[in-house]
């Protein structure tokens, strides 16, 4: 049944009319193509219908879902949005350098005891501050 026009309307469910495209010729094989400009809406499940101009054909209709498109900036993994995600890894990641950096640095001023009286010290010392004894360099793989 090819050279039937064919109309297609997008309603709301309660029958308004939203936006509407004519004089679609549907080709013999009965498929059509229809481009339809629609203005902003909110979310939500309206009606698209095709009504064709021949009495004998019975038309149609069917509930479609229309959402607004996110970007990829604001779209949620997990329920979270993208943007909270890269800022909780930079997060994760600062406070991981920190602690990293923490424990150097602690790594580096231990202390360690005079092996003639026992004062403890740091472990770069030379010469014991209590006693004066010489203290032998400590061990570089040593903690």
């Amino acid at each position: 049944m090819g050279g039937v026009n064919i109309t297609v309307s997008l309603e709301h469910p309660g029958g308004n009319l939203i936006a509407q495209v004519s004089e679609i010729s549907a080709p013999s094989d009965g498929s059509f193509v229809f481009g339809l400009v629609v203005p902003p809406l909110e979310d939500g499940t309206y009606v698209l219908r095709a009504t064709p101009s021949d009495d004998s054909i019975e038309g149609g209709s069917v509930s479609v879902r229309i959402e607004t498109p996110v970007s990829w900036w604001g779209s949620p993994l997990f329920g979270v949005p993208a943007y909270l995600w890269i800022i909780m890894m930079f997060s994760g990641l600062a406070i991981g350098l920190g602690g990293w950096l923490a424990l150097h640095r602690v790594s580096a001023t231990r202390t360690s005891q005079c092996g003639k009286c026992g004062t403890t010290m740091p472990r770069d010392v030379q010469r014991c501050p209590s006693c004066g004894a010489d203290v032998p360099p400590p061990d570089p793989g040593a903690f």
